[in-house]
């Protein structure tokens, strides 16, 4: 349920990337124009996390996250009819806030639902939806929007949005008929804890920088750098989204195992890799072979789009399970915070000095500096492990 409601959320979220060539085409936008399209979904989410979180947390998983389901259904329905700039920028906005509060429920309710030793191997697996939502946006809409246009593709999302609503709708009724109820849960908010999730975040949004910016950009490059088909570049997309959903389940899995007890390696390992992808980026060319494409865009989803499974199992380690959706929170403010400042960064480089490589090597070497600080944060400590919660 948890997996299918992120996969939702994320086939809605990630669809303005592959759809960004038919809508800047059927609306003429410019390069900074698309950039406050596309931010302005982050900024809903930034604006609408604290309180929806506060709100969600105080009603059963189930039912808090069919209701984000059912208002996702309802904004996507809503953009499908924009033909402005400002209508567009509105209702993104309007989709960004009421699916802020479903990464903070979900969290919460893997933190409550799984013992700490599978909780690693759980959050990979379950925010594998948000890549495997981005690969069937990369793959379908493109042709959907080809055929039909654009709105039309945001019509298939709202419907599969208030269907996937049905799944979480029957499974909260059916607890609420059993007598079942969530298990209590112990909040620790001791003030280092805290403080230690305030500084993973602040690293974390060094790379979210690229996260947001190059996943916007990503397609758009492709087709005006590359000279790839915009169908093609949302096969690309889809591609990179595919590297996210198995690296998040890789980096779960090895939260679990042999890196057990160096958590914040891995992060600084992830923020390592994306640094690289980027670089590779800025080496593509029209002639490149397309295997070595399909390779570079690959690692770009699997290093910079695959962190968030990682972060969330560190944060329900570091501050308790009943704080995680409120840590999840204020992590998510940073991150997407940060999203909004890459994404208006590129637009403006790209309009003053109409260069893919010079927004690309900023979110580089924001990367490896991400990378350098998680390394040393997971400096080794008294008893002898690496950067333990």
């Amino acid at each position: 349920m948890l997996f299918l409601a992120v996969t939702a959320i994320a086939l809605a979220e990630r669809a303005i990337g592959p759809l960004m060539p038919f809508i800047r085409r059927s609306i003429d936008l410019s390069d900074m124009q698309v950039a406050y399209a596309g931010g302005a979904v982050v900024l809903g989410s930034l604006l609408g996390v604290i309180p929806l979180s506060h709100l969600l947390h105080r009603v059963r998983a189930e039912l808090a996250i069919a209701v984000n389901l059912l208002a996702v259904g309802v904004a996507c329905a809503i953009i499908a009819l924009q033909t402005t700039l400002l209508g567009l920028a509105v209702g993104l906005l309007a989709l960004g806030v009421i699916r802020s509060g479903v990464v903070p429920t979900v969290n919460k309710a893997v933190a409550a639902w799984f013992p700490r030793s599978r909780r690693g191997g759980a959050m990979g697996f379950v925010h594998m939806g948000a890549p495997v939502g981005g690969v069937i946006a990369g793959l379908c809409l493109p042709l959907v929007a080809r055929s039909v246009g654009w709105g039309s593709s945001f019509y298939v999302l709202a419907t599969v949005a208030i269907l996937c609503a049905m799944v979480p709708t029957l499974a909260g009724w059916s607890s609420l008929r059993s007598g079942s109820a969530e298990r209590a849960l112990i909040i620790q908010r001791d003030g280092g804890s805290w403080r230690r999730v305030m500084t993973i975040g602040l690293i974390y949004g060094l790379v979210c920088l690229g996260d947001f910016g190059g996943s916007l950009y990503l397609a758009l490059y492709l087709v005006d750098r590359l000279r790839v088909d915009p169908v093609a570049a949302g096969v690309f997309f889809g591609i990179a989204l595919a590297g996210s959903a198995g690296g998040r389940a890789l980096w779960g899995k090895l939260l679990d195992g042999a890196f057990r007890q160096a958590r914040h390696m891995v992060l600084s390992l992830i923020a390592f890799a994306s640094g690289v992808s980027f670089i590779l980026l800025i080496l593509l060319s029209p002639e490149s072979p397309q295997p070595w494409v399909v390779l570079v865009v690959f690692l770009f989803g699997a290093s910079t789009l695959s962190s968030w499974g990682v972060l969330s199992t560190i944060l329900s380690d570091v501050v308790g399970e009943a704080a995680t959706a409120t840590a999840t929170a204020s992590i998510l403010c940073i991150a997407w915070g940060s999203g909004v400042i890459g994404q208006i960064l590129f637009g403006f480089i790209l309009d003053r000095f109409r260069s893919y490589a010079l927004g690309f090597g900023l979110f580089a070497a924001f990367a490896l500096v991400a990378a350098l600080m998680f390394s040393m944060y997971a400096g080794v400590r008294d008893n002898g492990h690496w950067g333990e919660p």
